[in-house]
């Protein structure tokens, strides 16, 4: 998965949910943005995401791998 297959299933994800989601691409610096669900903030790079960095972005988040 890369970073804009993470942000789209997040976005679904927020919204099956009822949770707010903020993208903030400007702080962060490269190819990283800022991406906050309900006031959890996690950065996400624009390439490749493996799953240990998958799994830390998730419990910043306090998403269940499951549910996600």
């Amino acid at each position: 998965m890369n970073g804009k297959g993470f942000i789209r299933r997040l976005r679904a994800y927020a919204k099956a949910n009822g949770l707010d989601l903020a993208i903030s691409p400007e702080r962060g610096k490269g190819g990283h943005q800022l991406v906050r669900l309900d006031n959890r903030p996690t950065t996400v790079k624009s390439g490749e995401i493996g799953k240990g960095l998958l799994a830390k972005m998730l419990r910043d988040l306090a998403v269940s791998k499951e549910k996600f």
